[in-house]
């Protein structure tokens, strides 16, 4: 009676194999898989998450270079096994953004940040507020900074300068993040144009036969 009952499930299965779908049905499908997935992640359902979408380790050459840095009157120094850098004038990085969600910078800093700001940080020309500054234990010290939307909107990167108050200098800063809800839609996008491909160039009778044996 068993070996009957797994007869009987392999032939279906085997039926169920050889059901063709039309192909007009299947590139429906693919689209509206492809539309699924970027309303569901544009939505925010199942977004991923914050997370570091770029960072500046302060003093290192590599790093440094790749994120353009520029500075005036700036100076460094150790922070336990890290560098930092500060500055009489004013220092910057050009930093990797997304203008899908807002963007949020963490500055991490070697020393604590003084109740009142010796410096200014700007992005893209605009002075913003730094949030309050938190000290874990004895974890560096860090303030975060939201920056408007239309500071980041249509743009790939920003430039973010670290500016010295009159007669001030900068606290030394050891590490800049950029965090962010960025939601990956480059999969649903290729989806969709694989879709629109196979659409207008249909594959022909001895390519479906080739693919049905596969």
């Amino acid at each position: 009676m068993l070996e009957v009952l797994v007869l009987e499930v392999r032939v279906l299965e085997v039926r169920v194999l050889e059901v063709r779908v039309p192909r007009v049905l299947q590139v429906g499908l693919l689209l509206v898989c492809a539309w699924g997935v970027a309303g569901l992640t544009s939505g925010g359902s199942l977004a991923q998450g914050l997370r570091v979408v770029d960072a500046v380790d302060v003093g290192s050459p590599a790093s440094e270079q790749a994120h353009h840095y520029r500075g005036v009157a700036a100076f460094e120094g150790r922070y336990g096994s890290r560098n930092w850098r500060a500055s009489r004038e004013w220092f910057e990085y050009t930093v990797r953004v997304y203008d899908d969600t807002p963007v949020t910078l963490v500055c991490v800093w070697a020393d604590p940040v003084l109740d009142r700001p010796t410096f200014d940080i700007m992005v893209e020309d605009a002075t913003l507020e730094a949030d309050a500054s938190r000290r874990a234990g004895s974890e560096p010290c860090s303030t975060t900074v939201s920056v408007p939307d239309a500071l980041t909107r249509g743009r790939t990167a920003i430039t973010v300068r670290f500016r010295a108050r009159a007669g001030k200098t900068t606290p030394g800063l050891v590490e800049l993040r950029v965090v962010q809800e960025h939601l990956e839609q480059a999969a649903a996008a290729h989806a969709g144009r694989a879709a629109t491909e196979s659409m207008r160039h249909p594959a022909s009778p001895a390519q479906r036969q080739t693919t049905s044996r596969n």
